[in-house]
């Protein structure tokens, strides 16, 4: 009989009981969790040293800090498996920055036993089409003109400033930024550019 092969998991969370919990959730002679960290930092060394081959990202971290993990690490290792779990899984919103930052699936909490297992093989098995996903999944692109304004207003440049920087009126400025708003589903200019750096838009 063929060996089975072990895949080697690394939890991310702030909570060690979030890391026993997966330990105790993934069959041995399946799974190997290899250990438990809080910080990026850590994660990537331990990617390195120790041949990771599922990143699972737990929800006590924030979600940006999450997904800035995720982006991290999908960057550095592009063949890494991710797992993100976070309490806004259901905001659609949520699921396209998600997948941006390279997670193959980001899963709600309240997942059971079963589906956790299922999830977990389903990602190592590529059944999730991550690029496929983030490809129906993308937000309204915002024109020339809005990147410019938007890359302005990152800069702290006030509507004002904007409008004599471009030659167009401070009303053009303004309309223009409650379209990125829109786009974006956002409410204000510091999530508006935090969205975009995300995307990789400015």
């Amino acid at each position: 009989m063929a060996d089975i092969a072990v895949t080697r998991v690394l939890v991310i969370d702030s909570s060690f009981l979030f890391y026993q919990g997966v330990s105790q959730a993934l069959p041995a002679k399946r799974w190997h969790v290899v250990g438990w960290t809080q910080d990026l930092d850590c994660a990537m060394q331990r990617c390195t040293t120790d041949a990771i081959d599922l990143a699972l990202i737990g929800h006590a971290l924030s979600p940006r800090n999450a997904l800035a993990i995720c982006r991290a690490l999908h960057q550095a290792f592009p063949q890494l498996k991710i797992i993100l779990l976070c309490a806004f899984a259901a905001n659609p919103l949520l699921q396209h920055d998600a997948l941006y930052a390279g997670a193959d699936v980001c899963l709600p909490p309240s997942i059971n036993h079963d589906e956790f297992l299922t999830a977990c093989a389903d990602v190592l098995n590529d059944r999730y089409a991550r690029n496929v996903c983030r490809k129906n999944a993308a937000l309204s692109q915002l024109t020339a003109r809005e990147i410019e304004i938007l890359q302005l207003a990152t800069d702290g440049k006030p509507d004002k400033e904007i409008a004599q920087t471009l030659q167009i009126s401070v009303n053009t400025v303004r309309n223009h930024m409650q379209n990125i708003l829109r786009k974006l589903e956002v409410d204000n200019r510091e999530d508006a550019v935090w969205r975009a750096k995300h995307r990789g838009w400015i």
